[in-house]
């Protein structure tokens, strides 16, 4: 028989767990909790945002010849990519080490799961100079608002057999390497997906192929059609979202053609979830 929840006991743990954190407040947790996902505004300084999307541009302009004056030379479509003028730089070894170099990302981070101890890496954490760019096509018109119809949602995490309590992906961080506005490539989401997917996961303690979860996986519109609040990710460079491991969402394309640059990173925990 399936123990009744208490609504009681879950404010007052959350009570508690509030009184911990150092960066985030209330208001985030209930946005992370409620939406699946939270902005951490200025997470880390510009200056990397800036680093990143310049490297990101000169290995482009070596290796496709795209030019970042020239429009004309973003229009096409990359290999592996469902998008036009959207592809991948897979970094050049460049390394930023979080507790020093973005401490606010990093200590958001830490909020977010619990305690420092909960990420494999510990004080470790750190991301690479990789970046995911959408560079757009003016006023293409394969851009809609966000909604059930549309193609391309997924829960990431390719590379693990998805369980319940899977520690392979802790949380989705995705840092903002250029100012993003509306209509303009900004990452769609289906802000209340997290439970529909939870409940499926606690369905199968087999596990589930990642295949059936990615962007073509015959599980998502079944998910899908359990969700109605989507929405567009904006922000500007430096800000870090957030977001739950369970959160579907999609790449769009960037009708505005004002270049996107983002990240997303994928901190491991130490231990498996727990649901005690």
């Amino acid at each position: 028989m399936q123990e009744k929840f208490n609504e009681d006991q879950f404010a007052a743990d959350l009570d508690a767990t509030l009184s911990h954190l150092e960066l985030l407040g209330r208001q985030d947790a209930m946005q992370f909790i409620e939406n699946g996902y939270v902005v951490a505004r200025q997470a880390f300084p510009r200056a990397i945002a800036t680093d990143i999307c310049e490297r990101t541009w000169q290995w482009f302009k070596q290796e496709y010849d795209i030019a970042r004056d020239d429009p004309s030379t973003w229009n096409k479509r990359f290999p592996g990519k469902r998008i036009d003028a959207y592809l991948t730089y897979s970094g050049g070894g460049q390394v930023y080490r979080l507790q020093t170099d973005a401490p606010r990302a990093f200590q958001a981070q830490v909020d977010a799961v619990g305690g420092v101890e909960r990420f494999l890496e510990g004080n470790d954490l750190a991301w690479n100079d990789a970046s995911i760019a959408n560079l757009g096509v003016k006023d293409d018109p394969d851009w809609e608002p966000a909604g059930i119809k549309r193609t391309g949602w997924h829960k990431d995490g390719w590379h693990f057999r998805h369980f319940l309590d899977s520690p392979e992906q802790g949380l989705l961080t995705v840092p903002i390497y250029s100012d993003i506005v509306p209509r303009a490539g900004g990452m769609h989401v289906a802000a209340d997906s997290v439970a529909p997917v939870a409940r499926l996961l606690a369905d199968h303690p087999e596990g589930l192929h990642p295949d059936s979860v990615q962007g073509s996986g015959y599980l998502v519109p079944g998910l899908l059609e359990q969700c109605h609040v989507f929405e567009e990710l904006v922000g500007e460079a430096g800000d870090m979202v957030i977001v739950h491991p369970y959160l579907l969402h999609r790449a769009c394309p960037n009708p505005a053609a004002i270049p996107r640059f983002i990240s997303n990173k994928s901190p491991i925990l130490s231990e498996p979830l727990c649901f005690n």
